[in-house]
């Protein structure tokens, strides 16, 4: 796992959902200044949180650790104007469109991850 990564994807994601720090520090439960310095490198992401910013942004841990390069936006909530939204609420929302998702791969076949079917 490349740390800078990471952060390069934190703080992309953010700004391509138009989110503040603040925001995501509030959604996180963290102060801001803590938040930053998880974005910039200074702190280290727990499971806990990366769990959150996961399911905000719809992105796989892959995704987020850079792992994996596959992140596609078409299928989640995305808000233009977000300073009142409740990111609680857009999380849970992109966390049910992503198990939609699974589900659609795995009925028609084309999911690509490990799956024992035996």
């Amino acid at each position: 796992m490349d740390k800078n990564i990471t952060c390069i994807r934190l703080k992309k994601l953010r700004k391509l959902h138009n989110f503040t720090q603040k925001q995501l520090a509030d959604y996180l439960e963290i102060d801001q200044s803590n938040f930053s310095k998880i974005e910039n490198g200074k702190r280290t992401l727990n499971l806990t949180l990366a769990n959150k910013i996961c399911n905000l942004y719809a992105c796989s841990h892959e995704y987020l650790l850079g792992i994996s390069d596959d992140y596609d936006v078409e299928n989640i909530i995305v808000v233009e104007n977000n300073s009142n939204m409740d990111l609680n609420a857009i999380a849970k929302v992109n966390e049910v469109m992503m198990h939609l998702n699974l589900l659609n791969e795995l009925d028609s076949g084309v999911y690509d991850g490990q799956i024992d079917t035996n």
